[in-house]
């Protein structure tokens, strides 16, 4: 999931409000990683390798899936592996935007698998008290 993480860390100031946390989540991952967030941003070439890295673990994933008697990666019911996918989707398609090429080839790989199953995880979405 690095890789995935590597497409939207650098762009979590778009959805930051400015000021402080915005200054603060700039000042320290560019201490972190040794290049600004800018610098951050794969691009050309390198953006292509993370592309390819990212379809081959989403392919791995989609085996796992089709394994499944159910729609979740263990029958039926989500479990934890299904929650943390379920979140770095999200992450990307919030960070990114629906209409990023990003996002929009997200949602198309694995004939759709990854719409579905944030479709199939909305019912987890929050807890009525």
């Amino acid at each position: 999931m690095a890789d995935l993480a590597t497409l939207f860390l650098p762009n979590v100031p778009n959805i930051l409000s400015k000021g402080s946390s915005l200054e603060y989540y700039a000042r320290t991952r560019a201490e972190r990683w040794g290049k600004s967030l800018e610098e951050a941003k794969p691009k050309g070439e390198e953006l292509e390798k993370v592309w390819e890295r990212i379809r081959a673990l989403f392919d791995e994933l989609e085996s796992w899936y089709a394994k499944s008697k159910g729609a979740f990666l263990v029958g039926d019911e989500p479990s934890f592996g299904d929650f943390t996918l379920a979140g770095y989707l999200q992450v990307l398609k919030i960070v990114q935007g629906e209409q990023s090429d990003d996002w929009k080839k997200m949602s198309v790989m694995n004939n759709g698998r990854w719409i579905k199953l944030l479709s199939d995880m909305e019912k987890y979405a929050s807890v009525d008290h």
